[in-house]
């Protein structure tokens, strides 16, 4: 970038990054309008390296868009890309305090834990062999902007409105050869909202792990051992209030679950 390109994007980064804070939402600033796809992850690496200078640190990754129905939506034939940080990090059956959000929503996930570095390079059953282990998630969402239909730009700028994420127990995944396909289900205060399959994850989530290691290349950054990786959501989100109890159940791999207060 040059640096005025520079100073666009630590602006924007700054304006999202004080919504975040406050728990307050804004108007996508006009500017987001002028920028390329390329230039809205331009704003998201100054808003990560703002959060990092923070004293936050950066977890892993998260994919969006990993579903063909709402690539269509968004005018759009691959997934996005945003960064998780370990204050977002929460166990199961932990409490989240609403008001510390603007508009939450909920997804149910697959966390992948990674044992080594991921590479473009890699074909599928190298890149399951780069996976520690794998858990029930649910991400948290919670978009910096004002309601409304978000363009692609504007939700990769926000760091594809990643707020923070549950893990359910960990199932050791080294040495096999395939993560098996789980039948999902997002409960909201005990009542089955949506269901899925891992499957629904570009067709089987390590197909997951290559489009990061993609993304990961072109913008000369990686991903490797310890870092978590969301691998999209299996269903639709929904929007969540202060009392509900959300579920994310993945068959026989487990529960993660999160009490809004």
């Amino acid at each position: 970038m040059n640096s005025s390109a520079d100073a666009l994007a630590s602006a924007l980064a700054e304006r999202l990054d004080r919504a975040r804070t406050a728990a307050a939402g804004i108007d996508p600033p006009p500017e987001l309008a002028t920028l390329s796809l390329t230039q809205a992850y331009d704003v998201q690496d100054a808003l990560a390296a703002m959060r990092v200078d923070g004293g936050s640190r950066q977890s892993g990754w998260k994919l969006g868009l990993t579903s063909p129905i709402k690539q269509r939506i968004m005018g759009i034939a691959h997934p996005l890309f945003g960064r998780i940080f370990a204050d977002g990090e929460r166990a199961s059956g932990d409490r989240v305090e609403h008001e510390t959000l603007i508009a939450p929503r909920s997804e149910p996930e697959l966390a992948i834990g990674l044992a080594g570095p991921i590479d473009a390079s890699m074909d599928l059953a190298t890149l399951t062999n780069a996976i520690d282990w794998i858990a029930p998630a649910l991400e948290i969402t919670d978009s910096r902007y004002r309601s409304g239909v978000r363009t692609a730009i504007e939700l990769v700028a926000d760091n594809t409105s990643s707020a923070g994420y549950v893990i359910g127990a960990r199932m050791p995944l080294r040495g096999r050869s395939a993560i098996p396909a789980y039948a999902t289900e997002l409960v909201r205060n005990g009542v089955v909202v949506a269901t899925g399959s891992t499957l629904d994850v570009l067709g089987n989530p390590v197909q997951a792990l290559a489009a990061l290691a993609t993304h990961l290349r072109a913008r000369g950054l990686r991903a490797g051992a310890g870092d978590i990786v969301l691998s999209g959501a299996i269903t639709d989100a929904i929007p969540v209030a202060a009392g509900d109890v959300i579920e994310a159940r993945l068959a026989a791999l487990g529960t993660a679950a999160v009490t809004f207060v």
